[in-house]
């Protein structure tokens, strides 16, 4: 989400240089290179995933580099460069960084996948062999079940809490994408008035500098 919000942004300060998506842009890319430590703690056990991630920081500090340079040349008619089939160069660039994210993804899920089976197999096992045991036994699987509660009610308030923080991620990217909306509203609204005027129109870089 946070990714595809700094191609929003990006795309938006490009179109109508307004400082509202220059902010958004320089917010997104700062949470976006935060966020890639966390990731490498949290998967430091995961050789495969510590790998990929390594690859999508590349790609991605590649992409940042592009944007940059989009956001410094913004208010001009330069583009960016096309590959000799007519499409920009960015975006091969871009489609991997989305391949090695939901790649990532993926193999997060299947582990999760993975560790809730085992979890429930081992609890399995472990019904199996304390209801053959004695009464002493009994009253370690009691324990055990009071444990496996804390454990499902601890895992249980994660999940709301995780749900919690996906609401309100969701939340903020509507928000982005009806501003960028609005803002393209008003893009057309220019361009149609600029098609339909028969007064000449100048316009201005950042700087104030007349550019065409």
């Amino acid at each position: 989400a946070d990714y595809l919000l700094l191609e929003a942004a990006h795309r938006g300060f490009r179109i109508t240089s307004e400082p509202q998506y220059h902010g958004s842009y320089t917010e997104v890319r700062d949470s976006l290179l935060a966020q890639i430590p966390i990731i490498r703690w949290l998967t430091q056990d995961n050789r495969g995933q510590q790998n990929r991630l390594a690859i999508l920081e590349s790609l991605l500090r590649q992409r940042l580099r592009q944007l940059d340079t989009g956001v410094s040349g913004a208010g001009s008619a330069v583009g960016p460069p096309f590959t000799a089939d007519g499409t920009p160069e960015s975006l091969p660039l871009a489609d991997q960084i989305r391949s090695e994210l939901r790649e990532m993804k993926g193999v997060e899920m299947n582990l999760l996948q993975a560790r809730e089976e085992d979890w429930r197999a081992s609890s399995q096992q472990t019904i199996i062999v304390l209801m053959t045991g004695s009464s002493a036994v009994i009253v370690i699987f009691m324990l055990i079940i009071i444990i496996l509660n804390r454990q499902k009610q601890e895992l249980q308030r994660a999940d709301r809490e995780l749900k919690a923080a996906t609401d309100r991620l969701d939340e903020k990217v509507r928000e982005r994408t009806a501003a960028l909306v609005r803002a393209n509203d008003r893009l057309s609204h220019l361009a149609a008035v600029v098609e339909s005027s028969e007064d000449a129109i100048v316009t201005k870089d950042t700087n104030g500098i007349i550019t065409g």
